[in-house]
């Protein structure tokens, strides 16, 4: 991947608005009990938040 790609990307994914806070499962979107940090392992940056999903809501 050549770098105007990557920095293309990364643009898209600091828009927040893209990011969903539910997982798509059986064709619905779902929820979870609160979100779980998604951190860059370099510098410790939050870059996304995913549900928290327990064996009950999949």
């Amino acid at each position: 991947m050549d770098i105007r790609k990557t920095q293309a990307l990364r643009d898209i994914l600091r828009d927040k608005s893209l990011l969903k806070e539910k997982c798509y499962i059986d064709g619905k979107w779902v929820a979870g009990k609160g979100a779980i940090d998604v951190t860059n392992p370099v510098n410790e940056e939050v870059i996304a938040s995913v549900p928290n999903l327990g064996e009950t809501e999949t």
